[in-house]
């Protein structure tokens, strides 16, 4: 196996393995400074003399033989397109060798034309590999920062200016991460009197050619974030440095956190909940919310039976299980939790008529008659049925020895014997029906059948009878 064919299995192992961050350290630079095969336009050292103040300080302007660009074009095209391919995610190249400090968000060519040698090749050809970009460190001592003499923050932005310009205009990405870079949070720069919060990110901003220093790279611990702050002192010409009583003055030059790329993880997901139904309706209204981490931000989505809802929803009487999903290019995450919703209302009863309401004469024999119920329920009525009748008067009389005097023949039907007892003041049959809806509420209402003890009588309990029910419809008490 090949050097290149191991470090890209060993990438993709790590990033199969769930490994959050991949470092990888060369011995050159893999980042691109300059035109293939070419030098940026007007960076000479004539052009950089007014920032570094030193007119033998040679600028970086080119990708040399040495680089990965100049001298492995088409190894580094196949790993960095492994890498794209692949998704693997939060690399960073870490290498020095080129006599300066500067952080750089890294491209390749999907297309395979790396350079003027194949056919119709462009700048255009490079697009950025995610969630991933190099470092390189200046020397701890070696030529190159020791030629930049001007320290002051306005000739550092000079020089970085003068170079991402060039860059621009030859196509290529300027040197220095992109504000909206992935994750990226924290900036800060040292502008002459200790870090402070970089306001607006410039290609100054992670470029130091002045400094001998290193890179402290720390993961916080859970994987998720890194630390990245370049450490140094100013430089200082041959046989120029300065001995410090307490030992060289090192400070943090700029440092910056990456929220890495990771897939979603359920933070918090609504717990398992019953509540009854809202008055009048067959279901429930109800607010929800379940929460994700993960970068990107993942977006968090909702689905019953496959149907995308969102909150607050109307769920039905009955189980409910909602699916969350939480989404990001990294992946997915599902969850769920279950919604019940009882029916906890019961059924209403607006009339029972009686197709008889007078049972005359009295001649003893039973008389089929039939209810109509008027009822309503928010989920819906299961059963309307008679449940009992009974009788002011006792089912065996001095004039009639037959029994029963009644007998249920259906939900809604019934016989009722024209009977009553010769001493009294006439029979009143009450007959209670009953109301069941589905999730077994009963609700129960009476309507009363008569056998008067004559004809006036008859008339006479007529009125009352019209008189009771105009009052029952006022909802008063007879």
């Amino acid at each position: 196996m090949t050097q290149l064919a191991w470090l890209k299995q060993t990438l993709l192992d790590a990033q199969n393995k769930g490994v959050p961050w991949k470092f990888v350290v060369l011995s050159d630079p893999i980042d691109q400074i300059g035109p293939v095969a070419g030098a940026l336009a007007g960076v000479t050292a004539a052009a950089m003399q007014p920032y570094s103040g030193n007119a033998s300080y040679g600028p970086v302007n080119a990708d040399g033989g040495k680089a990965y660009l100049g001298g492995y074009r088409t190894e580094r095209n196949a790993l960095l397109k492994f890498i794209a391919d692949n998704q693997i995610v939060n690399v960073v190249f870490f290498s020095t060798d080129d006599h300066q400090n500067r952080i750089n968000e890294l491209y390749y060519s999907p297309s395979g034309r790396t350079g003027p040698g194949s056919s119709g090749f462009t700048q255009a050809d490079y697009v950025k590999v995610p969630y991933s970009f190099s470092i390189v460190c200046g020397p701890l001592g070696a030529t190159g920062p020791d030629l930049f003499v001007n320290h002051g923050y306005a000739s550092l932005q000079g020089a970085a200016n003068l170079i991402a310009s060039a860059q621009s205009a030859a196509g290529i990405d300027p040197i220095g991460l992109a504000a909206n870079y992935p994750g990226l949070h924290d900036v800060m720069r040292d502008k002459g009197s200790g870090l402070v919060a970089e306001t607006t990110i410039e290609p100054a901003t992670f470029y130091s050619p002045d400094t001998f220093n290193f890179t402290l790279l720390d993961v916080s611990t859970d994987g998720k974030t890194l630390t990245v702050s370049s450490v140094g002192m100013n430089s200082t010409a041959q046989n120029t440095a300065t001995e410090y009583s307490a030992g060289p003055q090192a400070r943090t030059i700029f440092s910056f956190k990456i929220d890495g790329a990771t897939k979603p993880e359920f933070t918090s997901v609504p717990s398992d909940v019953t509540v009854g139904n809202d008055k009048g309706d067959c279901s429930a209204l109800l607010n929800f919310n379940a929460a994700a981490s993960g970068f990107p931000v993942p977006v968090v989505s909702y689905t019953l039976n496959g149907v995308s809802i969102s909150s607050p929803y109307i769920f039905p009487k009955g189980v409910s299980e909602v699916t969350c999903t939480a989404s990001n290019s990294q992946g997915t995450a599902s969850s769920t939790f279950n919604v019940t919703v009882n029916d906890t209302e019961v059924p209403a009863i607006q009339s029972v008529t009686s197709s008889k309401t007078v049972l005359f004469p009295p001649n003893h024999k039973m008389v089929p008659v039939t209810l109509t119920v008027v009822a309503t329920d928010n989920c819906g009525i299961a059963t309307t049925k008679i449940i009992s009748v009974t009788s002011n008067e006792p089912a065996r009389t001095d004039d009639d020895d037959d029994a029963p005097d009644w007998r249920i023949t259906g939900d809604l039907s019934l016989q009722l014997r024209a009977e009553r007892s010769g001493n009294g003041h006439g029979r009143v049959y009450t007959i209670t029906v009953e109301v069941t809806d589905g999730a077994g509420s009963k609700t129960q209402k009476a309507t009363l059948v008569t056998v008067p003890h004559d004809k006036k009588d008859d008339e006479k309990d007529g009125r009352t009878r019209d008189k009771s029910k105009d009052r029952r419809d006022r909802g008063e008490q007879d």
